[in-house]
C-alpha cells in the first residue's frame, strides 16, 4: 500500500512531468512549495493559490521576450543562437533578466574582440 506522502511525491512527479512538456521549469520558489506539499506541510489548495502567481510571472517574461525580439527585429537584426538561449532561460526563470543582459553583452564583447584580432 502505498502512503499518502508517497502518493504526494508522485503527484509532483506528475506535475514536474507535465511541466517539462510543456517546457515551463520551475523556479526554487515553486519547488519549495511543491516539497511542503510532499512533505504534508502545505496542502494541494496551499499549492493551486500559487499557480496563478507561477503563471502569471512566466507570461510576463514571455510578453517581456516577445517584445524584446520584436524591437530587434524591427531594426534590421536577428539575435544569435546564444541570445536566444538566454531569452528561452529567462522565460523559464533560469536566469534574471541581469544575468540574460549581462551575458549577451559579454559575448557581443567577446564578437567584437575576435573580430578586431582577425
Amino acid at each position: 500500500m502505498t502512503s499518502a506522502k508517497e502518493q504526494r511525491r508522485q503527484h509532483i512527479a506528475m506535475m514536474r512531468a507535465n511541466f517539462g512538456i510543456k517546457d515551463m521549469w520551475l523556479e526554487a520558489e515553486d519547488i519549495a512549495w511543491q516539497e511542503r506539499y510532499i512533505e504534508g506541510t502545505a496542502s494541494l489548495d496551499d499549492l493551486l493559490n500559487h499557480a496563478p502567481a507561477f503563471a502569471k510571472e512566466r507570461r510576463m517574461r514571455e510578453k517581456a521576450a516577445n517584445f524584446a525580439r520584436a524591437s530587434v527585429g524591427l531594426e534590421g537584426f536577428e539575435p544569435t543562437e546564444a541570445a536566444e538561449a538566454l531569452t528561452v532561460r529567462y522565460i523559464r526563470g533560469e536566469i534574471t533578466i541581469d544575468e540574460a543582459v549581462k551575458q549577451t553583452i559579454e559575448e557581443a564583447t567577446s564578437r567584437v574582440d575576435d573580430a578586431t584580432r582577425a
